[in-house]
């Protein structure tokens, strides 16, 4: 199976602009979404386990610190990076993902042309910079 990426609980735009920004960047990555959280275990089962996890704060039943917290404490999902996506610029929110060991926290900006910039900059950290564990992606 090739490595993906993982976005849970994204909404309709933030999935169209994250498509558009990597298709124009011509980015080397698959990204996957999942909108229900409770299906995790089964939609892992069919695609194998993802290199990362995307958590979109705003869309869904659960909090990004309910599904990091949940992440983690999962052994299968505990070793790869999950990064939160979020509106919120509280330090208080911010230091709260840390604590739940968010591997990074991204503060989606205001403008479209800034928003296609700092997707396009976190891409390249991931695949670019950062080690990734491209073997995760075994079946469990």
């Amino acid at each position: 199976m090739q490595p993906y990426f993982l976005m849970l609980q994204a909404d309709a735009d933030d999935r169209f602009i994250t498509e558009e920004t990597m298709a124009a960047a011509s980015l080397d990555v698959s990204l996957k979404f999942l909108n229900a959280f409770d299906e995790l275990s089964s939609f892992i089962a069919i695609h194998g386990m993802p290199c990362l996890f995307l958590v979109n704060e705003q869309n869904g039943k659960y909090s990004a610190l309910e599904i990091l917290k949940a992440l983690k404490q999962n052994p299968d999902h505990a070793l790869v990076p999950s990064v939160v996506l979020s509106e919120k610029m509280m330090s208080d929110y911010i230091q709260n993902c840390y604590a739940a060991e968010a591997a990074s926290v991204i503060v989606k900006p205001s403008s479209l042309q800034q928003t296609h910039q700092k997707i396009h900059c976190f891409f390249q950290y991931w695949l670019q910079v950062a080690e990734l564990n491209l073997q995760t992606n075994a079946i469990v």
